[in-house]
């Protein structure tokens, strides 16, 4: 079964906050706000694809992120949540 956005946790409260973000990451003005960046400047170019990062218990976005930086950082948590322990890479 597929979710729907909303039931994911992307609904109208996530898609607003998305949209306010929009013409900074289109301005070539957003930083990735994940504590590690993967990439050589923080900067989020336009052309990049980006998600918008929240706080680990999901409670509070963090801003703009590289959509690689923050899917890396979630899958990270993820193993840790299901090993118990952080990895060791």
């Amino acid at each position: 079964m597929t979710l729907t956005t909303a039931q994911r946790g992307y609904g109208g409260v996530h898609q607003k906050e998305r949209a306010r973000w929009q013409p900074i990451v289109d301005a070539g003005q957003a930083r990735c706000a994940q504590p590690v960046c993967l990439y050589p400047t923080r900067t989020i170019h336009p052309w990049q694809r980006w998600d918008l990062g929240h706080t680990t218990n999901r409670d509070a976005y963090i801003g703009p992120c590289h959509m690689r930086c923050n899917r890396t950082d979630g899958a990270r948590r993820n193993r840790t949540h299901r090993h118990g322990h952080l990895p060791l890479w």
